[in-house]
């Protein structure tokens, strides 16, 4: 069994045995240090809501588990995994990228970028058949993702993605595609 680096140094005192058992997943049980306690109905009045412009990972890691424990109780479904692929220069600088998650038999590419110098060269394509190749080996059924109308519509027709839903409202009279791909 692998231990993650920071069990090591966590204070937390775990019978493996009994976790192995009841079947826990061994990154939930070190990363419910972070969750916040259950709140009791007539203690919800006393809490307020503060804004920040950025989330930490460790703030982003609370709201992801608290929506993976959920849907586990709810119904049993697999674990949110998210996923990133990066086209770099020699120095190791991004000059493309897309990164999303799998989720519930989907995986959702929720940005796919390519820097200007190198568009229309064929990695946009490539970097989308290394997602729907992940979706595949991760059991997913389609893949998911958004384009607005002047970013990359045609762009994603070509490669095999149909319009499921047009959400309109955007600022300046834009419209959002929520585009879909079989992997079957």
């Amino acid at each position: 069994m692998i231990f993650h680096r920071h069990l090591l140094r966590s204070n937390i005192s775990l019978d493996l045995a009994n976790l192995l058992q009841v079947g826990f997943d061994l990154r939930n049980i070190l990363e419910r240090k972070i969750l916040s306690p259950k709140i009791k109905a007539s203690d919800r009045r006393q809490y307020k809501i503060s804004y920040q412009e950025h989330a930490t990972i460790q703030e982003e890691n609370v709201l992801f588990e608290g929506i993976v424990q959920a849907a586990v109780a709810a119904k049993g479904m697999s674990r949110i995994r998210p996923f990133a692929f990066f086209i770099r220069n020699p120095a190791k600088a991004i000059l493309a990228g897309a990164k999303g998650v799998s989720l519930y038999g989907c995986l959702y590419v929720d940005i796919l970028w390519v820097a200007p110098e190198i568009r229309h060269k064929g990695y946009g394509s490539k970097l989308i058949y290394e997602c729907e190749k992940l979706g595949r080996e991760r059991c997913c059924t389609f893949v998911s993702l958004t384009t607005m109308d002047w970013e990359a519509l045609p762009f994603y027709q070509k490669l095999g993605y149909k319009i499921e839903f047009v959400r309109e409202g955007y600022e300046k009279n834009s419209k959002m595609y929520l585009l879909r791909k079989s992997l079957h």
